[in-house]
């Protein structure tokens, strides 16, 4: 089950300042054994549920693997002939889920949850040139390996108990570890023929990793309690420990004139310790008046430092009729990490950090108000939200610095504070759940900004991630009762990145040096991302359970959505120039895929 919550957080959620998404597994079949699955060109996934002792203990198990990267080459090969594709990055991630549920009584219960996974974006950039002179003839090839990873770990235990008919108690031992990846392999080759057949060859070899991470282990206690119809209660409190990795550098080059083979640590591993305590009333005033009221109270201890917040939270839902109502929400967030990201071309990177005895935590606070409406007795629903958040104590990298740094300092002395951000919205939302056309349109109009007195001229500027239009529409049709064709496009306004409008020359001793000249901070738009996905699923009952071929086409129309933009010199009309190029995710895909459950 997945729960998103956009605004009004209740108060037992914490340590953030954007959104929600609240996910909870399956506990696991305790009377029969049970198998769902499917095997797809693109991808493939299986879970397994069952007794393990009947009506006592269960046990989930659930794994999904695409292996797109292993058959994404055959594909374009066949392709490449009808259609131009630019098959520039590879991808491919996989995740365990596992759930052991056993019951000790009516009252008590123990979970016991794992999981795992890891995304993989990897792929070449390849640059070749040749010329000639008057002693000879040249070649230069250069061959780049890139990868980004994303690696995951969560586990936990949990035990539920029943205290009596109004109290019940959830005590959760948490263990989690995130570890992100860039590596970089580049070799250079160049190989001069003289006129009198002497040939000398130049190899240049470097390899580069860099890696960040953070490790968590906690316990946390949640309480329900039932008062009476008018009032319900949330209250408890958790504890974390922290164990921050904010980055290192693995270096090894080898050159004509120099060698090195080094390992560089920007910060040293912070430990803080993290805790906060919370309670929360549902209060439903009357039939049509219902409020959720909260304090999620914040302690953030790191070095010799701690940071300590009261965050009030209030949500109110007014029924104006049966089929319409009106809500409301105040909350105040606060956020005991910083992402750390890169916003110009290149690599997308990440680094996130903790609040320090310099940095302190981030801070928001958000309106939402919003109307829902059931039309034409529940055949369509309606919603409209305005949202209006404000934000401080963030931070950023300082101008001319990213997150390798152009020296070998800490991360804290290569960022600015005090930074201000201001995210502001319209959602538009109208469903369909009746018919043989079902469906949803959603919309979304948004603003997102930051300032730093030392950035951009202390001007305020788009934030990496604003994105001005937001669209998505999605549609089933039901033919019949075996067949569903279903259709989607999404359209989002591209990223905002730092880009350089001109570079110069600068002649420094006897050599001439490259510059280049940047534009505003976040000044260049990426391409708008937008895809059309087609597809069509046959169902048919069987003496053994159900089984589904599902037939569909990704980027139907082979949109080439832009991941990330690098900078190449070419040779145009005989003048060596840098030119912006372009790498993309995924061509067009057709896939055929049999799903089965028994």
């Amino acid at each position: 089950n997945v729960k998103l919550y956009k605004g009004g957080f209740p108060a037992r959620f914490g340590g953030r300042l954007s959104s929600v998404l609240e996910i909870n597994m399956k506990d696991g079949n305790m009377k029969e054994w049970k198998v769902d699955g499917g095997i797809g060109i693109i991808s493939g996934k299986v879970t397994i549920q069952g007794p393990i002792k009947q009506n006592r203990t269960s046990i989930l198990i659930s794994s999904r693997r695409t292996w797109l990267d292993l058959l994404k080459k055959p594909i374009i090969s066949i392709l490449e002939d009808k259609i131009d594709i630019n098959g520039d990055g590879n991808y491919y991630f996989y995740d365990i889920n596992t759930k052991l549920n056993h019951k000790f009584s009516d009252k008590s219960r123990l979970f016991i949850s794992f999981y795992t996974g890891r995304d993989d974006f990897f792929g070449e950039i390849n640059d070749r040139d040749s010329g000639s002179w008057e002693d000879g003839t040249w070649s230069w090839n250069s061959n780049t390996s890139f990868g980004l990873s994303w690696e995951n770990i969560t586990s936990s235990i949990r035990w539920n108990h029943i205290l009596n008919n109004k109290l019940f108690s959830n005590t959760t031992l948490i263990y989690s570890r995130y570890k992100f990846d860039n590596i970089i392999t580049t070799n250079n080759t160049t190989i001069s023929n003289y006129l009198d057949q002497n040939s000398i060859e130049l190899n240049e070899n470097s390899d580069y990793l860099y890696r960040s991470g953070i490790e968590d282990i906690g316990v946390k206690i949640d309480f329900d309690y039932n008062h009476n119809s008018k009032h319900h209660f949330k209250f408890g409190g958790s504890y974390i420990k922290h164990n921050f990795y904010p980055g290192y550098m693995d270096f090894y080059a080898d050159y004509e004139n120099f060698q090195s083979d080094t390992v560089i640590t920007f910060s040293k591993n912070i430990k803080p310790d993290n805790s906060y305590i919370y309670i929360e009333d549902l209060y439903n005033i009357s039939n049509r008046l219902s409020t959720n009221l909260g304090i999620h109270t914040s302690f953030f201890h790191v070095n010799n430092t701690t940071y300590h917040s009261i965050q009030p939270r209030m949500s109110i839902r007014y029924m104006t009729t049966d089929e319409s109502s009106l809500k409301f929400s105040y909350v105040t967030m606060q956020q005991n990490i910083h992402l750390l990201t890169n916003s110009s071309f290149g690599l997308p990177n990440d680094m996130w950090v903790p609040a320090t005895d310099l940095v302190r935590p981030q801070f928001s606070e958000q309106l939402v108000l919003g109307f829902n409406k059931a039309i034409k007795n529940n055949t369509y629903e309606f919603t409209i939200e305005f949202y209006y958040k404000k934000m401080k104590n963030l931070i950023t990298f300082s101008e001319g610095t990213n997150i390798l740094g152009t020296n070998f300092s800490s991360w804290e002395e290569r960022v600015e504070f005090n930074g201000n951000g201001l995210s502001k919205g319209m959602e538009l939302f109208i469903k369909k759940d009746v018919g043989k056309i079902t469906g949803w349109i959603g919309y979304t109009l948004s603003k997102s900004t930051r300032q730093f007195p030392n950035i951009n001229l202390g001007y305020e500027y788009p934030y990496k991630f604003d994105r001005r239009h937001d669209l998505s529409i999605v549609s089933s049709y039901k033919v019949n009762s075996k067949t569903t064709i279903n259709c989607t496009w999404i359209y989002g306004t591209g990223n905002a990145i730092t880009m350089p409008i001109s570079q110069y020359l600068l002649l420094t001793g006897n050599e001439f040096s490259e510059y280049f000249d940047y534009g505003e901070k976040n000044g260049f738009r990426m391409q708008s991302y937008h895809r059309l996905d087609v597809g069509c699923n046959f169902t048919k009952k069987t003496k053994w359970g159900e089984r589904t071929w599902n037939v569909s086409i990704y980027n139907l129309y082979n949109r080439k959505n832009p991941f990330f933009i690098y900078l190449q010199d070419e040779l145009e009309n005989g003048v060596e120039q840098t030119q912006a190029k372009q790498i993309s995710l995924f061509p067009i895909l057709p896939s055929i895929r049999y799903n089965f459950s028994f």
